[in-house]
C-alpha cells in the first residue's frame, strides 16, 4: 500500500481512524486479553456487522494489533490453516477465511509515501511503534485496499474496545470464572455516534472422562458438548474394538473431539449414526483402511451397515468430517501411528525452498525439524534405538 487514501478514503476519514487506533494503542489491549484465543464478539446494526470475531494480538511482544472474521468458527479455521501450514513447513494452497486486521508497524516499516501522507495531515499517532494500517485480508492472503465503509467498522471496533477496557477495569479477570460479559456503547465513528454491543465469547473446556490415559491431554471438549461426545464415542469404540484396532478409537475420538470445539458445532445437528459412519469412514479414509493388502481392512458398506446408514448417508458425512477439518489424503495429523513410516508427506520440510525428506538429512536437522513439528520424531535416533529427548 502506497497511500491510505484508496477507494473512496478522504483524509477526514483517516484522520479519525488514526486518533481511534491511537487510543487503543495507548491502552495496550494485548496486555489485556490473555492470549489471541480470548476472542470477542462486536455487533453494530449501524454500520452493517453482527457478531464478528475478534482476537488481539501481541501477547508475544511482537505483531500488534486485532483480526476480526465473519464468525469465531472462521477464526478457528485461519487457526488450523496457520497450524497445518505450519506443521507440514509449507503453505497449502487451501483458503483462509476473508477477514480484517488493524496492524501497528513501526515507523521504519512504512514506505516513505506514507510518512509523508501521515506528516502532511497530521494524522495522531501513538508514541512507540503505533503506525496503524487498516487491512482487507482475501482467501489468498492477498491485502485489498480499505473502503470508506470498511474503515468506519475497523473505526468502531477500535473505539469500543477502548470503552471496553476503560469501562471494566478487571477485563483479564472476566475469562476466570467463565461468567461472560456483555456491554453496549455509544461510540462516534466519523462524528457520528452509533450503538455497539461487544461481549467476550466464552467456552470453559473440560476434559472427557474416562480418556485420560487413551487420548493426549489437549483434546478437550466444550462443556456443553461432553454428553453428545459420550454418547458418539460409546456407538464407535465397540466397532473400532471389534473391526479395527486402538489407534483408529484414537483418532476417531480426536475427530469427534475437532468437531465438537468447533463454533457453533456441526455435532449439533443431524443423526448420531451418520456422524459416527462420517467419522470411521473418513479415518479410513486417510489410512487405506479398504485397501484389502491392510491390516485391519473393511469395506465401507460394514462401517453403513453396522451404524445403520445408507451410502449416500455415509460418504455424505465422510466428506462433511474431512471437509470440516481440512483432512486430505495422507494427512500427518490423521495418520495411524504404525503407518506414519510410509507416509511421505509427513517427512516433507522446506530447506532453502526445496522440498527434502526430512530422513535424508544429516541428524541436527532432523532434531531441529521434530523440535520445530516439523516430522512426528527423529528417524536418525530411532534407528539408532534413541529418542529426540535423548
Amino acid at each position: 500500500m502506497h497511500s491510505y487514501l484508496t477507494l473512496d478514503v478522504t483524509p477526514e476519514a483517516m484522520g479519525s481512524f488514526f486518533e481511534a487506533t491511537a487510543e487503543l494503542y495507548e491502552r495496550s489491549p494485548w496486555r489485556l486479553f490473555p492470549s489471541n484465543g480470548h476472542l470477542f464478539q462486536v455487533t453494530c446494526s449501524a454500520l452493517g456487522f453482527r457478531k464478528w470475531a475478534g482476537a488481539v494480538l501481541g501477547q508475544g511482544g511482537e505483531s500488534y494489533g486485532v483480526l476480526l472474521f465473519d464468525s469465531p468458527a472462521a477464526f478457528d479455521r485461519y487457526v488450523e490453516l496457520g497450524e497445518m501450514a505450519s506443521r507440514n513447513a509449507v503453505m497449502f494452497p487451501l483458503a483462509v477465511p476473508r477477514h480484517r486486521a488493524i496492524s501497528f508497524d513501526p515507523k521504519r516499516a512504512l514506505p516513505p509515501s506514507l510518512r509523508r501522507e501521515i506528516e502532511q495531515h497530521q494524522w495522531r499517532v501513538a508514541r512507540g511503534d503505533a503506525y496503524p494500517s487498516p487491512m482487507l485480508i482475501e482467501p489468498d492472503m492477498s491485502l485489498a485496499p480499505p473502503a470508506e465503509s470498511d474503515l468506519r467498522r475497523l473505526e468502531a471496533v477500535a473505539r469500543v474496545l477502548v470503552q471496553l477496557i476503560d469501562a471494566v477495569p478487571d477485563l483479564p479477570q472476566r475469562w476466570d470464572g467463565g461468567e461472560g460479559l456483555r456491554k453496549r456503547f455509544r461510540v462516534p465513528v466519523q462524528g457520528q455516534e452509533v450503538s455497539i454491543t461487544i461481549s467476550l465469547v466464552m467456552e470453559p473446556e473440560e476434559e472427557l472422562p474416562g480418556v485420560e490415559e487413551d487420548f493426549p491431554a489437549e483434546q478437550r471438549i466444550p462443556n456443553a458438548l461432553r454428553q453428545k461426545v459420550e454418547s458418539l464415542m460409546a456407538a464407535i469404540d465397540p466397532f473400532c474394538r471389534d473391526r479395527l484396532d486402538g489407534e483408529y478409537r484414537q483418532l476417531c475420538y480426536a475427530a469427534v473431539a475437532a468437531l465438537a470445539r468447533k463454533r457453533p458445532s456441526p455435532l449439533l445437528g443431524g443423526r448420531e449414526a451418520s456422524w459416527c459412519a462420517g467419522v470411521v469412514h473418513a479415518m479410513g479414509m486417510v489410512n487405506f483402511l479398504f485397501d484389502r493388502t491392510q491390516t485391519p481392512h473393511c469395506k465401507a458398506t460394514e462401517i453403513y451397515a453396522y451404524f445403520g446408514v445408507s451410502d449416500q448417508t455415509g460418504q455424505s458425512h465422510s466428506k462433511k468430517v474431512r471437509d470440516l477439518l481440512k483432512i486430505g489424503q495422507l494427512d500427518p495429523q490423521w495418520t495411524r501411528p504404525s503407518r506414519m513410516d510410509s507416509n511421505p508427506v509427513a517427512w516433507l520440510v522446506q530447506v532453502d525452498g526445496f522440498l527434502l525428506d526430512a530422513r535424508r538429512l544429516p541428524l541436527e536437522f532432523q532434531i531441529e525439524a521434530c523440535a520445530l513439528g516439523l516430522i512426528p520424531y527423529v528417524p536418525a535416533l530411532r534407528a539408532q534405538g534413541g529418542n529426540a529427548e535423548d
